[in-house]
């Protein structure tokens, strides 16, 4: 089985013609803009179909929003997800998003728990940042070295 990762951008470059296509679509992953600020993103929802489960595909496809919010120079993440997903939540624990802040909401009159999620993309970007900085002074150490 063979995957296909790709963002709007590549999608719209490739220009398939999905009528013609035999393939599905196994999962979906939408973003915009945080409500709360608008320097973060939202991810609005996620979602894989439940016979692809544990294949790795919600892992890549939040691999690609990240790095996607990294290269649009977004601070954080945040994202919302209920008591019911714990899947989900295992995955954004373990990507490194930090549940920030819980509450309820009734559906069919029956309270539900609510988890909102937030990565800090600065820390990522700043560490990113010292590592290539340490990186280059290796090399510099390296070339003296040579001399």
């Amino acid at each position: 089985v063979e995957y296909q990762f790709m963002n709007e951008e590549l999608f719209i470059k490739k220009e398939p013609d999905v009528k013609d296509l035999k393939r599905r679509v196994v999962g979906t992953v939408a973003i915009t803009k945080s409500m709360h600020n608008l320097n973060n993103a939202w991810i609005r929802r996620m979602a894989v179909r439940k016979e692809y489960h544990r294949r790795g595909i919600a892992s890549n496809m939040l691999e690609e929003v990240i790095n996607f919010c990294l290269e649009h120079n977004y601070d954080g993440i945040e994202l919302v997800t209920t008591e019911c997903h714990h899947k989900a939540r295992e995955l954004y624990y373990k990507r490194g998003f930090e549940a920030n802040h819980t509450y309820y909401k009734s559906y069919f009159n029956v309270r539900q728990p609510m988890y909102q999620f937030q990565m800090n993309l600065k820390k990522i970007k700043e560490a990113t940042s010292s590592q290539e900085e340490s990186e280059d002074d290796q090399s510099r150490l390296e070339d003296i070295k040579f001399i």
